[in-house]
């Protein structure tokens, strides 16, 4: 089979119609030849007994070579599904990496956030169909992790099963700690004192509440030093969803970072937990004393 010649240049039409009539685009390739000793750059059509195409000698490939040494295949085969298989090479055609297929809707019957994979023992959805939950399910009822979390510091939390019950966890492991002791009364009393001055009843704008809600407003929380706040994207004198910085583009008008959107705080109400265990502690101490 003729190769396309790399020194064409598009949109070189009659070049490329040349090359097509020699057998280098859309022309079957010798039964003596095999996808494994084969150059070319273009669309071919396997003829019987062509080896190296895993889907068989008479399914349609294509090719690229950018030099004599580097390139890729890439090979379909439509009664499987919508098959489409690729492989590449940096040391010639005697160099080619195995090929590996390409997973998609068509092959794996997975409709990404609408079915669920099974990752070893455990069985993820990767979305919501109608009438059905998100899922993260394992074979067993012993101690098993279904998310870890990790940043630069490693696992910084997880949430695992353990038989009928399912624990969220923040890495506090000892060796992790530098300790210090307990706080004292004064520390006790500020703490707790802004704490209370973030907590207040409130309505969701959104949301028909029956009864007013408690809780903690993040701005307050966050304001105060408080370590169970998180502040949001953005500007708070905008409202949230509001642009607050335009995207970048590069000189030819493409996106290089995407514009930027307000995002509401938030608080982490189970961090006050042990705020709460320190001044019951202290109330425990004061009422005994009161009772003796």
């Amino acid at each position: 089979m003729a190769d396309f010649n790399l020194s064409d240049t598009w949109p070189n039409y009659e070049t490329v119609w040349q090359n097509a009539n020699a057998g280098g685009i859309g022309k079957p390739i010798p039964t003596t030849t095999t996808f494994d000793a084969l150059l070319f750059s273009g669309f071919a059509l396997s003829g019987g007994g062509v080896g190296g195409n895993p889907y068989g000698s008479t399914n349609p490939a294509m090719g690229s070579f950018s030099s004599a040494t580097r390139g890729f295949q890439i090979s379909s085969d439509a009664a499987l599904g919508g098959a489409i298989s690729f492989r590449t090479t940096n040391s010639g055609v005697g160099g080619f990496t195995s090929w590996q297929e390409i997973y998609h809707t068509g092959n794996t019957g997975i409709v990404l956030f609408d079915e669920s994979i099974t990752i070893g023992q455990r069985e993820v959805s990767l979305g919501r169909s109608a009438g059905q939950n998100n899922q993260s399910s394992v074979s067993n009822t012993t101690e098993d992790v279904h998310w870890a979390f990790f940043n630069p510091n490693g696992e910084v939390g997880s949430i695992k099963t353990n038989g009928t019950a399912t624990s969220f966890n923040t890495s506090s492991d000892n060796r992790l700690k530098a300790v210090i002791g307990k706080p004292t009364d004064a520390d006790i009393d500020a703490k707790f004192n802004d704490i209370f001055d973030a907590f207040t009843l409130f309505d969701w704008k959104n949301g028909g509440n029956a009864q007013p809600v408690w809780g903690f407003l993040a701005h307050d929380v966050i304001d105060k030093g408080l370590d169970f706040g998180s502040e949001g994207e953005g500007p708070r004198s905008l409202n949230i969803g509001d642009k607050y910085e335009d995207a970048v583009l590069d000189q030819d008008g493409n996106e290089v970072e995407p514009a930027k959107f307000v995002s509401p705080a938030g608080v982490d109400q189970s961090k006050v937990v042990p705020y709460l265990v320190a001044k019951i502690e202290q109330l425990e101490r004061r009422l005994k004393a009161l009772e003796a």
